[in-house]
């Protein structure tokens, strides 16, 4: 059915609104990138790229994600989340700002990491109000499928990322507590992300494609900046710097997108297979290796539970394969109509029965037909047919129960 909508002029302004919106986005991150890659004006220019190029750009991609909240019914409160987190995060980069404007020294923790890890919260119940929208129809198995990818990510990075930041992290119980949760708060972002993705059965829509892009750059700077925080190799105004606007970035393109499906799509092939499968190759590889050369703790914890809920999975699938196995069984031997054994039973009972029947124990056929019953249909419609089969064949069951089996030939 094709059905017709009037383009108002206000619609039109705000497509094109939003077109400048986004151009303005990628124009101002390419120069940011030629600012810190190629040197793009001079060291006269760093302040401005610093702070309005850099929190510019994460606030815009803010208020496009609150705006898309506001402006439309469908995911309101998702993206209105998803736009304040992204808001608190550059009010954070303000309060950093500031505070590096007052004392040549920032105190570790802040307010800024204070604002920065309040972001995390409110990102994470974004997520889960867009998936609980958007996958109404997700079932158990595709959450255990994408618990095990993250699990098994998860403890990938802990192992390559986790061991070199903390053995670098020192300082007070405030310094080494705030890297950890920075580290942790990533970590459950990182199995949130992979855990939708396993949800779409690792093919998701452009749009969730756009928006976990985001996340896991997010995730990466993060830990990248840790890394090179704790080391003392960090620079400000390299390239790592444009990371940051650069996931947001994404985020907010992810929520001007059309939403895309809506339902679980079955995906032809291996590939839903595949990807459980190699994550709990790689956990099983992890506490091998554990056993060679001690790795971190977490990493170990998230191998381990990679392998029980692979467990559960397997559990569940032979189960789900058993109860489809019986469905298929029973449709195959069942008439769709009546609920009577259909001919494949038949013959089948037949040739069980027939063998073994004697003079002293003998076997009955009974063959019936429905006369002028073309002329009921001819008459009432193939409807009220097969209400009357249903109604017969119901009938017949309970009239032969405990002596015979009914069929509909």
């Amino acid at each position: 059915m094709l059905r017709s909508r009037t383009i108002l002029p206000r619609d039109l302004a705000r497509g094109r609104l939003g077109l400048w919106a986004r151009g303005a986005a990628l124009v101002g991150l390419a120069a940011y990138v030629l600012h810190t890659a190629a040197g793009l004006g001079g060291a006269a220019a760093e302040p401005v790229f610093q702070t309005w190029v850099d929190l510019g750009l994460i606030l815009g991609a803010g208020v496009a994600c609150v705006l898309r909240g506001v402006s439309r019914e469908d995911e309101r409160w998702a993206w209105i989340l998803m736009g304040t987190g992204i808001l608190v995060w550059a009010a954070g980069g303000l309060v950093h700002q500031a505070l590096e404007a007052a004392s040549a020294t920032v105190p570790i923790p802040s307010a800024a990491d204070a604002l920065w890890l309040t972001a995390y919260p409110l990102i994470y119940a974004a997520l889960v109000l867009l998936v609980r929208s958007r996958l109404p129809g997700a079932d158990r198995s595709l959450w255990l499928d994408g618990a095990i990818g993250a699990l098994a990510l998860a403890a990938v990075a802990a192992t390559l990322a986790l061991e070199p930041i903390m053995d670098a992290t020192t300082g007070s119980f405030g310094v080494v507590a705030t890297g950890l949760a920075y580290v942790g708060a990533d970590l459950v972002l990182l199995v949130l992300v992979m855990t939708v993705f396993g949800l779409f059965r690792w093919r998701p829509a452009p749009e969730w494609r756009l928006m976990g892009t985001g996340l896991l750059v997010l995730v990466s700077v993060d830990w990248l900046y840790l890394l090179q925080t704790a080391k003392g190799t960090y620079v400000e105004g390299g390239v790592m710097d444009v990371m940051w606007p650069a996931g947001f970035i994404l985020i907010a393109f992810a929520a001007w997108r059309p939403p895309g499906r809506r339902e679980v799509v079955p995906v032809p092939g291996l590939l839903p297979a595949v990807v459980p499968t190699a994550a709990t190759i790689i956990a099983v590889v992890l506490l091998a290796y554990d056993h060679h050369s001690r790795i971190e703790t977490v990493a170990v914890v998230l191998a381990s539970l990679t392998l029980i809920i692979a467990s559960l999975r397997l559990f569940s699938a032979f189960v789900e394969n058993q109860r489809l196995l019986a469905s298929s069984r029973h449709e195959a031997l069942t008439d769709a109509l009546t609920g009577l054994g259909n001919r494949r039973l038949l013959m089948r009972d037949l040739a069980r029965t027939l063998g073994t029947a004697t003079p002293g124990d003998p076997v009955a056929i009974v063959l019936m037909d429905l006369n002028g019953f073309k002329g009921y249909n001819d008459a009432f419609g193939h409807p009220a047919g097969d209400q009357l089969l249903s109604r017969l064949g119901a009938r017949l069951e309970r009239a032969v129960a405990g002596e015979g089996t009914a069929y509909r030939l």
